[in-house]
């Protein structure tokens, strides 16, 4: 997951689902079972205590957290 966020601009917003999707079609060959978007907003919480991305909006029942490489209109 990290390897798929470095190639990602710095302000574009992320979701768990879609970046399970990513992953699931970048690395699904060598995965032994698809990544959920489940596991997928566990690794982006941890990077995110990791200081790699920042949370833009948390989750709700029927709404997704967003993430990002950096705060808009940071350097």
């Amino acid at each position: 997951m990290a390897r798929l966020l470095e190639g990602k601009p710095a302000g574009e917003r992320l979701r768990p689902k879609a970046v399970a999707a990513e992953v699931n079609r970048l690395y699904g060959e060598s995965l032994r079972r698809p990544v959920t978007a489940r596991q997928a907003s566990v690794a982006l919480r941890w990077l995110v205590r990791k200081k790699q991305i920042v949370q833009l909006a948390p989750g709700r029942p029927f709404h997704e957290a967003e993430y990002a490489r950096r705060p808009f209109g940071k350097p």
